[in-house]
Parts: C-alpha cells; sequence; structure tokens
C-alpha cells in the first residue's frame, strides 16, 4: 500500500504589512465560509474578520493622522490577527490531516512534513585512545545525518572470534568506555540508530586498555 505523503500548514505570515495581512485574513474566511470540511471551524471566522475590520481601521488611521497611540494600537491589531491566523492555521492542520488539497481549500499554502530517513550511513572515522584514566577508552567518530542516538559495541581480543557486547549508548558521536581490563586488547565498533532503521557498523577500532 502506498503512503500518503503528509503536509503541513504554511502560515505565511512574515513580513506582511497591515494591508496583506488584512487581505489575507479575509481570504481564509472567504475560502472557509461555506467549505464542509471545515465546518467544526466557523466559529473561529467572525472573529478573524473584526480583526481584520479593526486593523484596516487602525492602519487608515496612521496613515492620515499618524502619532504614537495611532502606531501602537495598529501594532495591537496587527498582533491579535496574527494570532487569530496562527490558531486558525493549527486547527486547519488538524482537519486536513495532512491533506494537501484540504489544506490549500482553506487558502494556506504547504509545505511537506519531514519523513524519517530510511536508510542511515555507517559510521566514519572511529578512533579509539587513552583518557589518562585506568580502564577507560575515549571513541569518537563522525556525525551520521539522521541518527538519533549511536549504540557502542566493544569485544575482548581477537574481534573475529569474540562475542560482541552492547558497552552502551550515546545521543552524540562520542562515547567513553570504561570497566576494561589494563594491558587487554579491545576492539570497538559503533553503529547509527535512526527512526526507522540502523545502519551498518562501522570499521573497528582497536586499542589496548591501560
Amino acid at each position: 500500500m502506498a503512503l500518503i505523503k503528509k503536509f503541513l500548514v504554511k502560515l505565511g505570515l512574515a513580513g506582511l504589512t497591515s494591508a496583506a495581512l488584512v487581505e489575507k485574513g479575509r481570504n481564509h474566511v472567504a475560502m472557509l465560509d461555506g467549505n464542509a470540511t471545515y465546518a467544526s471551524l466557523a466559529p473561529l471566522l467572525p472573529p478573524i474578520t473584526t480583526a481584520c475590520d479593526e486593523l484596516e481601521a487602525a492602519n487608515l488611521e496612521v496613515m492620515f493622522n499618524g502619532g504614537k497611540i495611532a502606531f501602537e494600537n495598529k501594532r495591537k491589531k496587527e498582533s491579535n490577527l496574527n494570532t487569530l491566523l496562527t490558531d486558525l492555521g493549527q486547527q486547519v492542520q488538524v482537519v486536513s490531516g495532512g491533506d494537501k488539497a484540504k489544506i490549500l481549500s482553506a487558502g494556506f499554502e504547504v509545505r511537506k512534513a519531514p519523513e524519517p530517513i530510511n536508510v542511515l550511513d555507517q559510521p566514519q572515522d572511529l578512533k579509539a585512545r587513552l583518557t589518562g584514566f585506568t580502564g577507560k577508552v575515549a571513541l569518537d567518530w563522525n556525525v551520521v545525518h539522521g541518527a538519533r542516538y549511536y549504540q557502542v559495541w566493544v569485544t575482548q581480543g581477537d574481534p573475529t572470534k569474540g562475542t560482541w557486547v552492547l558497552a552502551g549508548v550515546s545521543t552524540k558521536s562520542r562515547y567513553t568506555v570504561d570497566n576494561l581490563v589494563p594491558g587487554t586488547y579491545y576492539s570497538f565498533r559503533v553503529n547509527a540508530v535512526g527512526a526507522r532503521t540502523e545502519s551498518i557498523y562501522s570499521d573497528l577500532a582497536t586499542l589496548m586498555a591501560a
């Protein structure tokens, strides 16, 4: 069964002038009025219309009379309309279920929701070094895009014959393995774990614990 692509509402409020904000608000009201998909959102429309009327009046007051009080009133009316439209966008997202056509029918633009990465790269450049503390070895490697965390594995002696044990997990591309026996050779490897999958193991790093 094919996966349904999910989309996110793009509010499109950034950088709008007062006049453009009013136009946008009225457009959303026009497209949602009588829209069967969004019948439950009907109570949100009258306050938006009122906010558009108030901002339009405040904008005209600034244009013709100016003054600090008028500018401050305009700013408050802009903020109010922005808040109402942001809430509307959130409600449209919920009701639409991420359906592109439904989002567009409400007058909003869309952006595709990020999808979990299905393939993670093999961790590269794994290095092991002594820390100056008995029984501890520090590991680091290159970051893997899409990894949520890393699993660190260790084995003692010959890595082709020994049993690999999970030493721990790290959300960073580094980890310190402890409780190692001084004078013993250990091999290390890591793999990345994402939302949907795990990577293959990194190349080995081998070191004698001190």
